[in-house]
């Protein structure tokens, strides 16, 4: 089963993933990641403040770069899912439309 991993990501980056320009995330694997989890992205600014501009995306491919790092940092391709529209169901995600997307971590 995918999990739900709620990242925060800076506004310049949360733009490029909007134009399409970024479709990965470069981040130490200290989660776990797996292809098929779900990252919940959430804008912050400068003052690491939230948003409210948010992203799903599931993880498509994984790629270790190299480094003697005791937690290794990794390339996470994306695929989006949804940029809103999602609603919280007990502990699962759905789509609008009613399709799980994944299980949220408590």
């Amino acid at each position: 089963m995918s999990k739900v991993h709620e990242l925060k990501i800076e506004k310049k980056y949360f733009d490029a993933r909007l134009q399409g320009i970024k479709q990965y995330e470069i981040r130490l694997n200290d989660r776990g990641f797996k292809v098929g989890d779900v990252l919940h992205l959430r804008e912050i600014v400068p003052e690491r403040k939230y948003t409210g501009r948010e992203e799903l995306c599931e993880v498509t491919m994984i790629h270790e770069l190299p480094g003697d790092n005791f937690i290794p940092t990794v390339v996470l391709s994306t695929k989006r899912l949804l940029l809103s529209g999602w609603v919280e169901a007990g502990s699962t995600w759905h789509s609008l439309d009613g399709n799980l997307i994944a299980p949220r971590l408590k």
